[in-house]
């Protein structure tokens, strides 16, 4: 028969906290790859005239996207 140790279990209050700070977490993440995907997109659309107005050029699309969301 095994012996119940208390030190081995994790209370409702801390496990409820572990998962609400996972699913935020992953909440986060979704938002930030959504927006990264968006601001992308949107230079993207832009024309290498327009490209160059605002200072970058078009292969630093996708760090400047990073940048803004971060």
């Amino acid at each position: 028969m095994s012996e119940f140790n208390p030190s081995t279990t994790v209370p409702a209050s801390r496990l409820a906290l572990g998962i609400r700070t996972t699913l935020a977490g992953l909440v986060l993440r979704a938002v930030g790859r959504w927006q990264y995907r968006r601001a992308a997109a949107a230079l993207h659309q832009l024309d290498d005239r327009q490209l160059e107005d605002i200072g970058i050029s078009r292969n630093e699309i996708t760090r400047v996207a990073a940048r803004l969301v971060s």
